[in-house]
């Protein structure tokens, strides 16, 4: 069994409210725990971001912020404990009045089983919340009906920077890697506030994390609320990624048509440059009807589309964002007429799937 942060260091012991007096805590930012869509930043000093502070604040300063929060960040490990609890250190951010506390600042936990995902728990609370306004962090539990090893997967907050993750588990139990993905270069998602998460009820239900688990397959998510605008900064730091597909769609962060004539096609450029024969995704805003400035925006996005296709690319996919919530539920599918609800993000999922499955088939 793996140490815990008091056997290795007295003075660090985790102090915690939950009645069980065999639990043992472990810091969620070493092994055998493996943090995926996440790294640690040296120069912050933080051990979960999604870009170092060096290359976002080369964007601009909503990314430099936002990249702090763990949006498509997951942790996998493998327990036979009865019960699974976590202790989160972190900001008071994520209050929002159309999106839940346990999309933008919770955690929640999956299991694989058989080869799908089976929900298990979500890690916040009445009491966490209560809490969590106080003093930024939480701490939760969540039991199981019998002791056999679970492979689980747990998902990181949508709008939340998470300072500090333990992970309490029973006193004796196996504490081990959790199993790969089968698709280890990671599909990297580029966008708005609405491929950060916006405003999914829990983190498992947002788009990018429902494709992570029907493909299992890693992610990175690289949306950032009110500030995707497609810069040359972000393009040339994407190019510089390895990954299996891209999937990008800024077009409500854009400001106008205009705007997206000067940056949709050259970020295409860029990207496509540094990979040749990465599958590339271009997707407009999912809105179920558009006004005339927004069929422009459209346009403007399928043209980088039909400029690819006629130069012989036959790695590049366009999703009309106006037909992906006729799938399911039409005017059901958002919380504000933008951003989309569990309905909306499965919606989303499905469209892209579509896609997906004549990538990988």
């Amino acid at each position: 069994m793996s140490k815990s942060i008091s056997d290795i260091d007295k003075n660090l012991k985790i102090e915690t409210n939950i009645q069980e007096k065999d639990i043992v805590f472990f810091d969620a930012s070493r092994p055998p725990f493996d943090v995926y869509g996440l790294i640690k930043d040296d120069e912050s000093g933080r051990s979960f971001v999604r870009m170092k502070k060096a290359d976002a604040e080369k964007v601009n300063e909503g990314v430099e912020v936002l990249s702090t929060n763990t949006s498509g960040g997951r942790l996998r490990f493998k327990t036979d404990s009865r019960y699974v609890a976590i202790k989160v250190v972190s900001e008071k951010t994520g209050f929002m009045p159309h999106m839940t506390m346990s999309g933008s600042s919770g955690f929640d936990m999956y299991e694989k089983t058989l080869g799908e995902y089976i929900y298990t728990a979500s890690f916040l609370t009445d009491w966490d919340l209560a809490n969590f306004a106080k003093n930024g962090g939480y701490e939760n539990i969540t039991y199981f009906t019998e002791k056999r090893l679970r492979d689980l997967t747990l998902n990181f907050p949508h709008y939340n920077s998470v300072e500090k993750l333990y992970i309490g588990i029973e006193k004796g139990s196996v504490i081990e890697h959790g199993g790969e993905y089968s698709r280890k270069n990671p599909i990297v998602f580029y966008g708005s506030s609405i491929t950060q998460g916006g405003c999914a009820s829990r983190p498992g239900n947002a788009y990018a994390n429902i494709i992570s688990r029907r493909y299992d397959t890693d992610i990175l998510n690289l949306g950032f609320s009110g500030s995707g605008k497609g810069e040359r900064a972000i393009a040339e730091y994407i190019a510089g990624l390895d990954m299996n597909v891209f999937v990008y769609d800024y077009d409500y962060n854009a400001d106008n048509a205009e705007y997206l004539e000067k940056t949709h096609k050259p970020m295409f450029d860029i990207i496509r440059k540094a990979h040749p024969n990465t599958s590339i995704i271009i997707m407009s805003m999912p809105k179920l009807r558009l006004n005339d400035e927004e069929k422009r925006r459209k346009a403007v996005i399928k043209s980088t589309y039909d400029n690819a296709i006629n130069s012989g690319d036959k790695n590049v996919y366009f999703i009309p964002g106006d037909e992906i919530f006729k799938i399911h539920g039409g005017d059901s599918c958002t919380v504000d007429g933008c951003h989309p609800n569990d309905l909306g993000f499965m919606c989303m999922a499905d469209a892209i799937s579509d896609v997906l499955d004549k990538i990988f088939n």
